[in-house]
């Protein structure tokens, strides 16, 4: 038996800066601790760019780049999922997945966010980035 996701909003991030396999759950009251360099700034900086994106309808290449890769990783992709939950149900859900070409030093991108990209085409869904 699956259980309901709990109200709030769930963050998952891989290979962004110092965040490998990262997971936090918002709920009413959150208070992060940690020393200097633990990634607490580093989660700020990841939300407030998938805001620029979901919000603002900002281009992903201006959001991520491959100088946001973590740095003792040896791949070139990037993903992240935001959810946002409500009574038991997904009111909204957001995935976004960047492959960075390290031969071109320079992100490809094709998919994504309508708006997003000018000369991209829609992936499977309107809340769901694919970036190749």
């Amino acid at each position: 038996m699956q259980t309901a996701p709990a109200a709030g909003v769930h963050c998952r991030a891989d290979n962004f800066r110092c965040l490998v396999n990262f997971e936090l759950s918002l709920g009413r009251i959150v208070l992060l601790l940690g020393p200097n360099g633990a990634g607490k700034s580093t989660l700020f900086d990841l939300l407030e760019r998938l805001r620029r994106l979901v919000v603002d309808g900002a281009r992903i290449d201006d959001c991520f780049t491959s100088a946001d890769l973590t740095a003792w990783e040896t791949r070139f992709e990037q993903r992240f999922e935001l959810d946002m939950v409500r009574d038991d149900a997904h009111v909204f859900r957001y995935a976004l997945t960047i492959s960075h070409d390290p031969d071109r030093r320079r992100d490809r991108t094709a998919g994504g966010w309508p708006g997003a990209l000018a000369t991209s085409p829609m992936a499977s869904g309107p809340r769901s980035h694919s970036i190749h």
